[in-house]
């Protein structure tokens, strides 16, 4: 959860609206995301040829099912039943989600329960084309609450994105934005627009040397690009706000078979003319395998570091052999999580310290294909507590 959540904070603190931006739907795309993760770390590596059908965990005491997890037979989820009292689902101590896809695999509903089993909350989604959304309508108690709505030029690229709020009969667009490129992949100019439809702000991507602002409402975006010593490309996009607070984003890749492949993203952030850098992710690919995102205070200290190394990492398979978590404190870890895994890439154990010292050890171990063993300990490595999840297959 922790690597997707990273994800997703740092795709939406970009400097200037997401042309992907979607404000409905983020708890699928967590909850999907981590999930996913979750399911090719701990089972998918089980037996890679064939394809599960459901996940149950049963209360050792009560011998109730605390966490069902039900897969489609191309391993899309359906359902998941989560009562565990420490779920490692973000924000939840009880979950029940269902989950609906169409002919092409693409989510086209998702539902969310009550304990009770009443309907909390919906999704629906609409598509332009199978990446790109065309319309999101969150509703609530059988109430329409929100909507998105997503509207593209002949060329695919993003025209306008609005977002709609209010009662089920009388929504209002509360926000929204229009984009102008000079090209389908260079933007131009990103206008947003209150409630009142009056422009309120306006990101200018013709990079004036000068970094001039001719409005109050507008914010200057360059974007300049160069190579490193290895030929990989570097592209900088440089931010200047109405405020005069100036932003940089470094991207690094290289081209393989006419697409990039990016290797490296780093933010920075100004003080008093002072640069500082505020995230640095190294991606995973079949040169450098592995995945690092690292997170900065003000001052330069490091406060996080996430770090997920391969064994084997290609377009159509990827082994994790190790995943390091850190929470700094001063520049020096203060809580650390390391994870092993075995050569197929599943996970044979993790143990977690707090300044150095051991506080906690999980392991995991397979009885065949269809049974793993969970074993909790606690800081003296004494067995704490033992759950089975069993897996059904197709």
């Amino acid at each position: 959860m922790k690597y997707i959540y990273l994800l997703l904070t740092t795709f939406f603190a970009s400097i200037s609206p997401s042309q992907n931006y979607s404000k409905l739907g983020v708890e699928d795309d967590i909850e999907l995301g981590f999930l996913e993760r979750d399911f090719e770390t701990y089972f998918k590596s089980i037996n890679p040829n064939k394809r599960i059908r459901k996940i149950i965990t049963t209360n050792s005491q009560n011998k109730k099912d605390t966490f069902v997890l039900l897969l489609s037979p191309t391993s899309k989820l359906i359902s998941i039943k989560d009562k565990r009292r420490y779920s490692p689902l973000p924000f939840a101590t009880f979950v029940h989600r269902e989950f609906e896809y169409n002919n092409i695999s693409e989510l086209v509903e998702s539902r969310s329960f009550t304990k009770k089993g009443r309907l909390n909350y919906m999704y629906l989604y609409e598509y332009f084309s199978p990446t790109k959304k065309k319309e999101v309508r969150f509703f609530q108690n059988n109430k329409l609450k929100n909507r998105e709505v997503f509207k593209y030029n002949t060329d695919s690229s993003l025209k306008s994105y609005i977002f709609y709020c209010g009662n089920h009969n009388q929504q209002k667009a509360k926000y929204s934005y229009e984009y102008d490129y000079y090209s389908k992949q260079e933007i131009k100019q990103i206008r947003y627009y209150n409630s009142k439809n009056s422009v309120k702000r306006i990101w200018n991507y013709d990079c004036d040397k000068k970094g001039k602002i001719e409005d109050k409402k507008e914010m200057q975006v360059c974007k300049n690009t160069g190579t490193d010593i290895r030929g990989y490309s570097i592209e900088t996009i440089f931010s200047s706000n109405i405020k005069g607070s100036k932003s940089k984003t470094t991207s690094t890749y290289y081209m393989f078979n006419g697409k990039k492949i990016q290797v490296r993203l780093e933010k920075f952030e100004y003080n008093r003319n002072k640069e500082y850098r505020t995230l640095d992710i190294h991606f995973a690919d079949s040169l450098e395998p592995f995945y690092e995102i690292t997170r900065f205070e003000k001052n330069g200290n490091i406060y996080l570091k996430d770090r997920v190394e391969y064994s084997m990492f290609s377009a159509s398979k990827k082994i994790v052999s190790a995943n390091h978590y850190s929470f700094y404190s001063r520049n020096k870890p203060k809580w650390q999580s390391k994870s092993n895994f075995n050569n197929n890439g599943f996970l044979v154990e993790r143990i977690t310290h707090r300044k150095n010292k051991p506080i906690s050890k999980t392991t995991f171990t397979l009885y065949g294909d269809s049974i793993v063993k969970k074993s909790v300990y606690n800081k003296k490595m004494k067995l704490k507590s033992e759950t089975t999840p069993k897996i059904n297959y197709y």
